[in-house]
Order: structure tokens, then sequence, then C-alpha cells
């Protein structure tokens, strides 16, 4: 398959893509090349979703859980004490009315994690 594309520092210049052997570097000019139809915001709406984060009250599960929560998503904070996680829920942007809230669940307890999935459900 060829896709025309035309480089932005020659733009008289027209040149083929050839996808047989897609490189980086040719991926990055057929993306270029195609016209933008969405927005990183519609991209990646997470309205109306939920997303459960283990660690939530840690360095990255918080940082998870924050980017999730700005995408529009209700975060669900995991974490082994109930107390860490409804303060990492309430921790959390709620740019778009979600509401956010702790689950105690211990990724090494098969008991915990159904329970803290039933939870979330």
């Amino acid at each position: 398959m060829t896709i025309g594309y035309t480089a932005p520092c020659q733009a008289v210049k027209s040149k083929a893509l050839d996808l047989k052997e897609p490189s980086p570097l040719n991926l990055m000019r057929m993306a270029a090349s195609m016209p933008n139809k969405f927005t990183v915001s519609e991209l990646f709406d997470l309205s109306g979703r939920v997303a459960l984060i283990t660690g939530a009250s840690g360095y990255l599960g918080s940082a998870m859980s924050s980017a999730l929560a700005e995408a529009g998503a209700t975060v669900a904070c995991a974490s082994r004490d109930q107390a860490r996680a409804d303060a990492a829920a309430t921790e959390l942007p709620k740019r778009r009315g979600q509401e956010h809230f702790g689950v105690v669940l211990d990724q090494l307890d098969e008991v915990s994690i159904n329970s803290g999935f039933q939870s979330v459900i």
C-alpha cells in the first residue's frame, strides 16, 4: 500500500510512503499526513467509565488515578487500608462531577480481590 504525503519542509515536492515495511519514521509521516479528526480530550474521554486503581495511595497509583479522573473516569482507589483508599479518593479532581471512592483490596488475598471487585461493580 502506498500513501502520499507532503513533508513540512518540502511543501512543493510530494513523496510516496511505502508501508510494506513500516518504520517508526514512516508511521510518523503517515500520522502527520492524516487530517486531525479528534481532539485529545475527545480521544481520551472516559466519562461514564469506572477505573479501579490498585495502590492508589502510592506515588504511581496516585498519578494514574489523577490522570484518569481528569479524563472523566470515576476512580475506585484500592488499598489494603480503607482510610488510605478514602484519602486518595478525596484528593482526586472532580472536573466532571464524578464521585471517586475508596476500596479495600489486598492483591495477595483472593477473597479480598473478589470482594473489592464486587464493591466496585
